[in-house]
């Protein structure tokens, strides 16, 4: 791992009551956090979608300094440039007054990928990261999935997302496996940094 640069994975499993997260996590999802969310009608991508949010602010919130419901947290597709959905980006904040926008405000990289029950986020006050992660299924071959997560790891680290070029953005990155180590077994994940 770079300096500068930490990821912090969680689960769902066992898996809790909705009921329970969300009563358990209101406190660190912002109202832009929970609009954003109520697009995911799915029970299971939606407590999944939660906990990687509030798994992103509180590593984004430790990275600034500031609480988490203070990290300027927003969403913008490469895209369309639409705000409800795409990548997440966290605005610079000053690390004494926790003001967004602040000149000398600290410009901080994120990532966030989940699969099955995992949810995974990467946070680098090193630059731009991309974080990717899938599930490894009986059967499957792990290095089947490997080019697939390098690349998806490349293109959020340069911000084009999945419509861009996949051989530029890793041509462009420097891209590691997390497999197997940080990440739990069964998993195959990469992440990138922006050279």
């Amino acid at each position: 791992m770079r300096p500068g640069v930490r990821v912090r994975w969680a689960s769902l499993s066992p898996r809790p009551r909705q009921s329970q997260l969300t009563a358990q996590w209101r406190s660190s999802l912002a109202p832009s956090d929970a609009v954003r969310l109520r697009a995911v009608r799915h029970p299971h991508q939606h407590a999944l979608s939660a906990l990687a949010v509030v798994l992103l602010r509180l590593e984004a919130a430790g990275a600034l300094g500031v609480d988490p419901l203070a990290v300027p947290l927003r969403w913008e597709c490469p895209g369309c440039g639409g705000p409800d959905h795409g990548r997440p980006l966290v605005d610079g904040v000053d690390r004494v007054s926790g003001v967004s926008g602040v000149s000398g405000g600290v410009p901080l990289g994120v990532s966030v990928a989940h699969a099955g029950d995992l949810a995974v986020v990467a946070v680098s006050t090193a630059g731009p990261v991309g974080v990717d992660v899938e599930v490894v299924h009986p059967g499957q071959d792990p290095a089947d999935l490997r080019s697939w997560v390098w690349d998806e790891a490349a293109l959020k680290a340069t911000g084009e997302g999945l419509a861009g070029d996949a051989a530029a953005a890793l041509a462009a990155c420097d891209v590691r496996d997390l497999a197997p180590a940080p990440a739990p077994p069964g998993v195959v994940a990469a992440l990138a940094l922006l050279r």
